[in-house]
């Protein structure tokens, strides 16, 4: 009996062990589908994979009641060096070199103001985006917050996240490395909700 018992349990590891290798070959070859098919898609629509990365916080918003002027007027932009986070619900990385507001972070109303939107996007309004360089060094990302100003890693915080850079970026700046104590002016901005 217990020589049977032996041989039973044998075959039923190997007959396990052969329906695991089918389950991750069948795995595997999904997963090689679907990126192959996400490659295809883009190469298709030749589009360009932007660094913009939204929050928790923000996308609840998007699909509850809010659009990004609520979310976003009375809010402030801050220019950090570095590479951005893989989310925008995680913590700041790299050093703080500017807070960009309408009256150059003196005043206690100080938070960004947008435009009227149309045709799906939303310009910045006619008053001055700028911000004092509290700290010199390259412009790597920027974080967009919303009133509340939440830092840190927050999966509730109104944040949107890009990158910079002198051509190509989500925010364009003539020159990316920033002076202690210049004042860095945003002259134009516009956040466009894509049709599809």
């Amino acid at each position: 009996m217990f020589i049977t018992l032996l041989h039973y349990s044998k075959e039923l590891k190997k007959e396990l062990q052969q329906e695991l290798q089918l389950v991750l070959k069948l795995a595997l070859k999904l997963a090689l589908n679907l990126v192959l098919n996400l490659v295809l898609k883009l190469a298709l629509k030749k589009e360009v994979i932007m660094a913009i990365k939204l929050s928790t916080g923000m996308r609840n918003g998007m699909v509850g009641t809010q659009g990004i002027a609520e979310m976003f007027n009375g809010g402030f932009m801050k220019i950090y060096t570095g590479g951005q986070p893989v989310s925008a619900d995680y913590a700041e990385t790299g050093t703080l070199l500017a807070t960009i507001g309408t009256t150059s972070g003196t005043g206690a109303d100080d938070g960004l103001v947008f435009g009227t939107a149309g045709s799906g996007a939303i310009p910045k309004s006619a008053s001055v985006w700028s911000g004092v360089v509290t700290a010199a060094g390259v412009a790597g990302w920027f974080r967009l917050y919303g009133t509340a100003g939440t830092t840190g890693t927050s999966a509730t915080g109104v944040r949107m996240d890009g990158n910079i850079g002198v051509s190509g970026s989500d925010l364009v700046l003539a020159n990316t490395s920033l002076t202690l104590s210049a004042t860095l002016t945003i002259d134009t901005a516009t956040f466009t909700q894509p049709a599809s």
